[in-house]
């Protein structure tokens, strides 16, 4: 199974040093999480979710790219917000296992890319 999602209206994200308060719901696939959630100012984003049988068990594989329109540090693990144009919300990560950058972006107009692999699907964001 390989879901193609393209309708992202934005992406923010919160540096794991700024959560204050997280908590999943792990059989209704909700998280809550008490943070402050940066915009990151990008063009057009494109995310694939794909579940794969692994050695460890059932994985999802998550790909995430998109374009900077402007200047931005990235310089520590994160979680990601993805709003999607129908208003729901997804979550890439958590404190235990968060999105790492495969390196520093600064540059506007540069394409960055995120892959993350989970034992779940990205979580629903709730009290957003």
């Amino acid at each position: 199974m390989k879901q193609l999602i393209d309708n992202i209206a934005s992406i923010r994200y919160a540096k794991i040093s700024t959560i204050e308060y997280e908590q999943i719901d792990r059989i209704a696939k909700t998280i809550e999480l008490d943070t402050v959630w940066e915009l990151m100012l990008t063009g057009n984003s494109l995310m694939t979710i794909q579940g794969v049988q692994a050695d460890e068990g059932f994985v999802f594989k998550t790909d995430l790219s998109s374009s900077l329109k402007s200047e931005l540090l990235l310089d520590e693990p994160v979680i990601l917000l993805i709003e999607l144009t129908d208003n729901n919300h997804l979550v890439l990560g958590e404190t235990d296992l968060p999105v790492i950058f495969d390196e520093v972006h600064l540059m506007a107009g540069k394409s960055i890319s995120a892959n993350h692999d989970s034992w779940h699907y990205p979580y629903t964001l709730i009290d957003y």
